[in-house]
């Protein structure tokens, strides 16, 4: 079976340059009517319209944001009633430690280090060598240069004094040197004690100021869809008309200045999600507007209410609220109070929004279904774990209109191990009328893949979302960006091993997961281990990342992301696997790197540890080699032993010395004990020893029957 070739997905728009601008196309990214706009950097988004301060801020430079707003859009904001005002003089002052300028070392490790994958090694060492009497010379340049928008709570003096505040005071943040950062929201439990949300100090925020911010994020969305957005006039159109449906991210936390607000426009319903305390305070403001705004007939609330923002209670840590809208007019067959609507590509999805712990539809994804839509032409089908079903109805859908492209659709098969979402995925079915769609409950989803197997099913494209399949720790590390919590991927590649006796030859392979850029590296290297020990060549041929809780604690697109990768899986012709042409590509890029820095006998170790996981990612074994005695170097200087210790086991794997890849995994687990990926790669390396220890020992056993035999047969003449 082959798949049809890509088409071009999505609508890609193209805007002019606009002089004294930040906002040019490089900067969007719209599909249809699907925002998958790229976080705006903090420099750009910080300090909006000053037509609200009391305070001269001639010296600080406008933010090229309160353009997108006009006058009569302005005007409208001006004529909202204030309920508050945060004055300057009467903001509590926060004032960060002093910067040890000798904090950036010769190997190129700030004081608090920083591994290459954003993770200070203070925290993963322990916590006694986090309270440092410095701010890093790092964290300065990233706050100065409005890279980062959060404050630790280990970088504030005096930071007791703010145990008297609740959630949400407005403070004024200063560098030790008395140098202002901004206007921030604090929340003294919390790891992330201030967010900042404007870099003018003397600004007076009131109730326009989060007004502007809503207006502003809005017609972001519209400005390159539209020459000329009249939001006034858009928002009198949604009210009266009510005739346009939309369904996108209206509001994006942090890229959108409003960190912990994220507000989704589903046809005539609004989501609104708060992911901190802080934001909560304001939320009447938000709520009045967003309503005046969209007229929504339903408006549906998910706030946190943990006080320290801890998110390692799978979801448990937030709490349902429906605001507006009781399904009245809804029939009961139809739909159940709290459900929402989801339309795209002529197909009608409902899901439901009152379950905190699981979120069974993703509007970003949109793109992905796109491509799968693209590619599908009628073949059998499998999804594991597939949310509420929008992916394999999606696919189901061309099928049954693709009359031409086989006699009858092939067999569509869908595995869930939530019962309430088995349900949804059964009334989608009816609606959308997918008849060839089943979909099957399942509390153990591993054993019914053995069953499949043993049966000789067989899939020409599987669908597997490991979301559900991934433990969150309630330990948690801080990186650049933000807080984060550990992710296991223990008893994964279970999975992805019956996925790939499962797929046919020439079959595709479409995985989702919702990682950090940190995990998702690691977590694609065990992908890569499971189908080089099947003997399988893994091509990835299209690779998406949709920032879905890069509004939770961040601010940069590469930190964490809803990735979707779809990989082809053939059978290798001549034995060798050969390699991805982005991987050669890439490969090429660091090793130049490092021979130029090679050249002027000035290697830095980064650079270094670049190439080397680099190499460890190609199929050539003495590349693997060559990577594995770079590894080593950096162990004699001490450099990231975590990740270097990690990185030889892989390695080391990958060439069959599985001892020398226990011992670099027991060494890890030796400085980290509860490090999950360790935890999760020793699992596989169980796996792997124990079925080259069957092999082995069958060949013994077969060597021995032979001698046996013809010593019987010699004796016989």
């Amino acid at each position: 079976m082959k798949f049809r070739a890509p088409r071009e997905v999505g609508l890609c728009l193209r805007g002019r340059h606009i002089k004294g601008r930040y906002t040019t196309v490089n900067r969007y990214n719209l599909h249809s009517t699907v925002c998958y706009e790229r976080p705006w950097i903090v420099s750009h988004l910080y300090g909006s319209s000053n037509l609200f301060s009391h305070c001269n801020s001639a010296h600080v430079k406008g933010s090229p944001l309160s353009c997108f707003l006009n006058e009569q859009e302005l005007q409208a904001v001006r004529s909202k009633r204030i309920t508050f005002c945060s004055k300057f003089e009467e903001r509590v002052k926060v004032v960060l430690k002093p910067v040890k300028e000798s904090s950036v070392s010769a190997t190129g490790q700030s004081a608090t280090g920083e591994s290459p994958s954003g993770v200070p090694t203070s925290v993963e060492c322990g916590t006694e060598q986090r309270a440092t009497q410095f701010l890093s010379l790092q964290r300065y340049h990233q706050l100065a240069r409005h890279k980062h928008s959060y404050v630790y709570d280990f970088e504030i003096t005096s930071i007791g004094q703010l145990s008297e505040y609740e959630p949400g005071e407005l403070v004024n943040v200063y560098f030790h040197n008395g140098e202002a950062l901004g206007v921030g929201l604090v929340n003294r439990k919390s790891n992330l004690v201030v967010r900042i949300i404007d870099r003018d100090v003397r600004k007076s925020i009131n109730d326009h100021f989060f007004i502007i911010k809503l207006y502003e994020s809005v017609k972001r969305r519209f400005h390159f869809l539209y020459k000329d957005v009249h939001l006034c006039n858009w928002m009198y159109s949604l009210r009266v008309r009510n005739g346009i449906n939309l369904y996108c991210k209206m509001v994006s936390s942090t890229s959108d200045g409003l960190p912990g607000l994220v507000v989704y426009s589903l046809g005539k319903d609004l989501y609104i999600r708060y992911d901190n305390l802080c934001i909560q305070r304001f939320r009447g403001i938000v709520e009045q507007e967003l309503e005046a705004m969209f007229s929504p007939q339903n408006m549906f609330c998910k706030r946190i209410v943990s006080k320290k923002e801890k998110r390692a209670q799978q979801g448990k840590e937030y709490t349902f609220e429906a605001i507006k809208g009781d399904h009245s007019d809804v029939h009961p067959s139809e739909a159940q109070p709290c459900d929402v609507q989801h339309c795209e590509h002529g197909l009608t999805f409902y899901n439901n929004m009152c379950d905190t712990t699981y979120v069974p539809f993703h509007v970003e994804n949109k793109r992905d279904r796109l491509f799968l839509r693209s590619i599908s032409n009628g073949e059998n089908v499998l999804c594991v774990n597939g949310n509420v079903g929008e992916y394999i109805i999606s696919c189901a859908s061309v099928a049954e209109a693709a009359s031409n492209s086989r006699d009858a659709p092939g067999v569509s098969i869908l595995l869930s191990e939530c019962a309430k979402n088995a349900n949804y995925v059964d009334q989608n079915v009816k609606r959308n009328g997918c008849g060839q769609v089943m979909c099957l409950y399942r509390e153990d989803i591993l054993d019914e893949l053995n069953n499949m197997l043993m049966n000789n099913l067989r899939f020409e494209l599987i669908i597997f979302n490991i979301k559900s399949n991934i433990v969150f720790r309630s330990n948690s590390y801080t990186s650049l960006y933000g807080k984060r919590y550990a992710a296991s991927f223990k008893g994964v590649h279970k999975h992805l091993v019956c996925l790939a006796d499962l797929l046919q030859e020439g079959g595709l392979l479409f995985v989702t997961a919702e990682l950090s850029a940190r995990d998702y590296h690691q977590f694609l290297n065990i992908v890569k281990c499971v189908f080089e020990r099947k003997k399988r060549t893994l091509s990835i041929v299209y690779e998406n990342a949709c920032s879905v809780e890069d509004s939770i604690l961040c601010n940069d697109q590469t930190t964490w992301y809803l990735r979707s990768i779809g990989q082809i899986k053939v059978y290798p012709i001549g034995g060798k696997m050969d390699s991805p042409e982005f991987l050669k590509i890439e490969l090429e890029r660091v090793k130049s790197d490092y021979e130029n820095e090679l050249s002027v006998d000035h290697v830095m170790p980064k650079t270094q540890f670049d190439y080397a996981c680099m190499l460890i990612c190609s199929s050539d074994l003495k590349n693997i080699q060559l990577a594995s005695s770079l590894l080593h170097e950096l162990l004699l200087i001490n450099y990231n032993r975590i990740d270097c210790l990690y990185q030889l086991a892989i390695a080391h794997m990958k060439l069959r010395d599985y001892k020398k890849a226990k011992n670099y995994l027991n060494a890890l687990l030796k400085m980290d004990a509860r490090n999950s990926n360790a935890l999760a790669l020793k699992s596989l390396l169980f796996d792997l020893i124990s079925s080259d220890g069957l092999i082995g020992a069958l060949l013994v056993a077969l060597t021995a029957c032979g001698i046996y035999l013809s010593f019987k047969s010699f004796k016989f003449f």
